[in-house]
């Protein structure tokens, strides 16, 4: 299997997670139906500047943005990682990966199933078990708003 199509399980800047670079494969992790965009998490401003055009507005928040992911105008969404072990991980991707908790859609964690579901697991995954989700921003041409 190629090291694209892998499903890693891995300690995020946030939670426990899935990370891929093919959506499809945390689609079947998740028995989620496609069509859901997902996070895309990037491990520097460097690559988040590869991936898309940040609106000038918004580029001194993004880049002070800490453990937030936020949608932006074009309906894309963003993580930049600032966690050095998530960071480090992410560079030997080509810099970014999408990401998703690692649970069903819907229901709360399992490690049973995540353990199940994932291809490669990286340790050490208790020491981000229990955290809060990252907040979400939707970034408009003049607002921004917080969604979660």
């Amino acid at each position: 299997m190629q090291k694209d199509a892998l499903l890693y399980l891995a300690c995020t800047d946030t939670t426990v997670g899935f990370l891929s670079h093919e959506s499809r494969r945390i689609d079947r992790a998740k028995h989620r139906h496609s069509g859901k965009h997902y996070i895309r998490t990037v491990s520097d401003l460097h690559t988040f500047k590869r991936l898309t055009r940040v609106p000038s507005r918004w580029k001194n928040f993004l880049r002070r943005a800490k453990r937030s992911s936020v949608i932006l105008p074009n309906g894309n969404s963003f993580r930049i990682v600032h966690d050095a072990d998530h960071r480090r991980f992410l560079k030997r991707l080509d810099g970014w990966c999408y990401s998703s908790s690692a649970n069903r859609s819907g229901e709360t964690y399992d490690a049973a199933y995540a353990y199940e579901q994932a291809d490669v697991i990286l340790y050490p995954l208790s020491r981000c078990e229990g955290r809060n989700p990252s907040a979400l921003y939707r970034l408009g041409k003049k607002r921004r708003k917080r969604l979660r």
